[in-house]
């Protein structure tokens, strides 16, 4: 019945992270409406479970740190999949072509140098 539990809040953690403007697992996130209410009804079904797997004050607060947990790493899980977004820092790498010699970040003054 854990293992059922588990899924179940997994499976709505999921749901609710792919709803989210932020989400970066998709090019475009699900559609609101119906994967939100199935989110809902996923955790719902999953807290139940747990509760009635364990003590209904630890199945909650297992429940609670299972969400917690999910929502934490799906961002990082997406940063591995897809490889991160973000250009890099001003600084850190010169401009390509002579049209840039004069660009004083960090990495031309050594090549000067």
């Amino acid at each position: 019945m854990t293992l059922a539990a588990l899924a179940l809040t997994i499976l709505a953690c999921a749901c609710l992270y792919l709803v989210s403007p932020n989400q970066r697992w998709r090019a475009q996130p699900l559609p609101m409406a119906p994967f939100l209410a199935l989110g809902i009804v996923l955790l719902i079904a999953g807290t139940w479970l747990w509760t009635t797997a364990l003590q209904p004050l630890a199945g909650f607060c297992m429940a609670a740190h299972v969400v917690m947990a999910c929502l934490f790493a799906f961002p990082y899980i997406a940063v591995l999949k897809n490889g991160p977004h973000a250009p890099p820092l001003r600084g850190s790498l010169p401009p390509e072509g002579a049209a840039f010699s004069s660009w004083g970040g960090p990495a031309m003054k050594k090549k000067r140098g």
